[in-house]
């Protein structure tokens, strides 16, 4: 047994060293939905990379302490031809799993920073009615993110539904 427990502790921990380089944890719009007048947002953890091996191992890692229903994207890149692997994990359940797994091993400022954002913003979701209006705190966290990942600007049809002034 504790041979087992510690080969989890070391896999989390190459995880987290993984997420680190490689990861992003995000909340992302559906903009089909904001064109029908409605806002749609969805928390998500990326991790990218051209070695389809690594990912696959992610997603056994994942699988294995129970955070199961990750995807993995296949993307050609233009230059050098090179595939790109992306293994994607949508939805409330999934990302909360992964961020309760994984925060304490995260080490670095910034995806920590990330992982509590997303943590947070899980947290005042789930408390709430399930189509109930957001709350300035959760525009606060969005536009936060956003801004943390290098989109200072907000797409247009976002500004709509932001009514905080703080946020706009």
């Amino acid at each position: 047994m504790d041979n087992q427990r510690g080969k989890v502790e070391q896999d989390l921990h190459w995880l987290a060293g993984i997420v680190e380089g490689e990861g992003s944890m995000m909340l992302n719009y559906n903009a089909s939905v904001a064109r029908r007048g409605s806002i749609q947002l969805f928390p998500r953890v990326s991790i990218t990379n051209t070695d389809e091996t690594m990912i696959r191992e992610v997603q056994r890692i994942l699988q294995e302490c129970g955070v199961s229903g990750g995807w993995v994207r296949i993307q050609v890149r233009r230059e050098p031809n090179k595939l790109v692997y992306h293994l994607m994990l949508h939805g409330f359940k999934r990302v909360a799993a992964f961020l309760l797994l994984l925060l304490p091993y995260l080490r670095t400022t910034d995806k920590r920073t990330d992982a509590v954002l997303v943590q947070e913003w899980l947290s005042i979701r789930q408390a709430r009615p399930r189509k109930s209006e957001r709350t300035p705190r959760e525009w606060e966290i969005f536009r936060e993110l956003r801004e943390r990942h290098g989109h200072r600007d907000l797409p247009e049809i976002l500004r709509d539904f932001m009514s905080c002034p703080a946020v706009v």
